[in-house]
């Protein structure tokens, strides 16, 4: 496996790439990259690409089309070779979509990103976290930034596990242009129950958006709660709750194994990866405002019920585990 770094200008993004390159024939092409935001100084931003060893030229889409009434790019067997982009849930990051991204990379482009404030994705220092709300809306936005400059605002697959579905399900009401369509898996119904940022008259704890830097009460309560979460053996414990089949906690730990022993990151197992990527300088303010931060103007039903009422809505695949507590109601299943 060869390894090369470089650092370029990329659609308006200062971009440093670390590429894999795998060595075996119709394997997929594994680059990581962490760039910066455009517009928004400071704040750097993680992701994964797999891809065809021989890409497909990208298929771009005039601003007259729409998801549905372009064609989508085709693959060598024929199907939608659309790009997919992977979503984490909270407090993961790209590399849960490791074992996905090396299959979908042989005949597409296939992305994993990881949310600001969670995995690799960071502000750069103290001044460029100040007036940061870690919040859905802010996922959206970056969400959005990355499909129109990376991806060049080409159409994608949108696969969201837990809050990444939450987060797709937001972007595709906002930008239906960007979104070829949804993956939607376990998706958390709800996101925080604070009151939504524009309601400047609600009652908030401790009189605080979650803007940072966060008063001392809150910062308190947040960081004493963080520090235990992030304790490899409780995220051990949370893991075995929502894993049906145990066995896929130990073959994703072996997989981070295997790449931390080939010297491209990873860790022992799956909890401390996790663990690892909440140890990140900023981690205690980020959960913080997290937890404080403001609900979305639109609840995660009634953004699904006004996509299914888009002249062209996207098609919508949502899955939930049989013994998942947050399974939607019937009605859209």
């Amino acid at each position: 496996m060869a390894r090369a770094s470089r650092r370029t200008h990329d659609q308006g993004f200062v971009l440093c790439v670390c590429c894999l390159v795998p060595v075996a024939a119709g394997a997929a092409v594994i680059r990581h990259a962490t760039i910066d935001w455009p517009g928004r100084p400071g704040l750097r931003v993680h992701y994964t690409r797999a891809a065809p060893q021989v890409a497909p030229p990208p298929h771009r889409v005039s601003t007259s089309e729409s998801p549905s009434s372009s064609a989508a790019p085709r693959s060598a067997s024929g199907g939608d070779a659309s790009p997919l982009v992977c979503l984490p849930g909270f407090g993961v990051g790209t590399f849960h979509f490791t074992a996905q991204l090396e299959q979908l990379g042989i005949e597409r482009e296939a992305y994993a990103l990881d949310w600001l404030g969670q995995g690799e994705s960071w502000p750069v220092d103290d001044e460029a976290e100040r007036g940061l709300r870690y919040d859905a809306d802010l996922w959206r936005e970056q969400l959005e930034a990355f499909l129109d400059s990376v991806l060049d605002g080409r159409p994608a697959i949108l696969v969201g596990n837990s809050l990444g579905g939450y987060i797709a399900v937001q972007l595709a009401l906002k930008r239906p242009e960007l979104v070829r369509g949804l993956v939607l898996l376990n998706p958390t119904p709800i996101w925080s129950f604070a009151p939504p940022a524009r309601d400047v008259g609600a009652l908030r704890p401790f009189g605080w958006d979650a803007t940072l830097p966060a008063p001392r009460v809150p910062f308190l309560i947040g960081s004493t709660w963080f520090h235990t979460l992030r304790d490899p053996r409780t995220i051990a414990t949370m893991l075995g709750a929502v894993y049906a089949d145990k066995r896929a906690v130990a073959r994703t730990s072996n997989r981070l194994d295997d790449a931390r022993t080939a010297g491209v990151g990873g860790e022992d197992s799956l909890p401390e990866a996790i663990a690892r990527a909440a140890s990140k300088r900023g981690g205690h303010a980020a959960f913080t405002s997290i937890l404080f931060s403001p609900r979305t103007e639109t609840s995660f039903e009634a953004a699904l019920e006004a996509l299914s009422a888009l002249k062209s809505p996207p098609p919508i695949a949502l899955l939930y585990g049989r013994e998942d507590p947050r399974r939607m109601s019937s009605t859209h299943s």
